[in-house]
């Protein structure tokens, strides 16, 4: 995956950074037409929407918002965050503050929202987690391979259970493997 910073001053002041992921797979439409490279963008990693600190979350939403319209202006397939750490929350504490932040976020965006599998006990991420998010918001999942593995043993079948997944993988994971157990409409 390459990553690119772009300057401040060509998108907002108010931003460090921005970090456009472009993927090394290829996109292709209904009848199997090459589209060419797909990327995303990714919102800052320090966000957290599942945060109970009032302020917090509001600077997290602001931050994803204008992730999305960045995204949009440069037409990317996807604006992709990681939700946030469970603090002093229950992983149901956390997960209603999610769903909260998503459904907000959601309501004001015009490009797809990904929340991405994450590897540390301490996050919102795991794929159970991805998947009920998705189900209650209609983000997109973002199966992070290589976070799964860390946080909970991969096994490539999970891939046939999302419709339409983001998934990031890097050299850690075999491409036959993973080539095996994708869906045959992407292989």
């Amino acid at each position: 995956m390459l990553g690119v910073c772009l300057h401040p001053d060509r998108i907002s002041a108010d931003w460090d950074f921005v970090e456009i992921q472009f993927e090394k797979s290829a996109f292709y439409n209904d009848e199997w037409k090459y589209l060419g490279p797909r990327f995303g963008v990714h919102a800052p990693y320090y966000i957290s929407i599942t945060s109970p600190k009032a302020q917090k979350f509001d600077d997290a939403v602001k931050r994803i918002v204008d992730s999305a319209k960045v995204a949009r202006k440069l037409n990317a397939d996807i604006v992709v965050l990681h939700a946030g750490f469970y603090s002093k929350q229950t992983p149901e504490e956390a997960m209603k503050r999610a769903v909260y932040g998503c459904e907000e976020i959601l309501a004001v965006i015009d490009v797809p929202l990904g929340v991405e599998t994450q590897p540390k006990q301490s996050q919102l991420g795991t794929v159970a987690e991805i998947r009920e998010l998705a189900e209650k918001t209609g983000i997109v999942p973002v199966l992070n391979l290589p976070a799964i593995k860390e946080r909970e043993g991969l096994d490539l079948k999970i891939l046939k259970e999302f419709e339409n997944p983001y998934i990031h993988f890097d050299g850690s994971i075999d491409l036959e493997e993973l080539a095996g157990a994708l869906p045959e409409k992407y292989t």
